[in-house]
């Protein structure tokens, strides 16, 4: 009997740590299309490639802009490395894209955009 209730002490602590450890993210991978509602509405392709554990490369794909940047995952946002103005949820893909006040912008802009798996 005592070598029993050991032996699920040892079970149920195995499963408690397990719990305890924290959940990592699989990085977003493949082409998505990043649709902008007001005030700018339109569509852009852009590419996600794993960059490490819980990072993810974003790449737009239009001819001429080569600009890319890192997201890390930040709870449940995907938040870029460069500009913490631009993030997006982990789960609806749902996100925005924000600027900073600028004396040719004095309002920052904030676009709302939706992620969708395009390949």
């Amino acid at each position: 009997m005592i070598k029993r209730s050991a032996s699920a002490a040892v079970s149920l602590a195995a499963v408690a740590v397990t719990l305890a450890s924290p959940v990592s993210a699989d990085p977003l991978d493949g082409s998505y299309t990043m649709t902008r509602s007001e005030p700018s509405p339109g569509a852009e392709q852009v590419e996600l490639t794993p960059c490490g554990p819980d990072c993810t490369h974003w790449r737009y794909t239009a001819p001429g802009n080569g600009q890319g940047f890192d997201l890390h995952l930040h709870g449940n946002r995907w938040v870029s490395v460069n500009n913490d103005k631009f993030f997006f949820d982990k789960d609806s893909l749902q996100g925005i894209q924000g600027t900073d006040p600028s004396p040719f912008m004095p309002q920052p802009l904030t676009v709302p955009f939706t992620l969708t798996r395009s390949g």
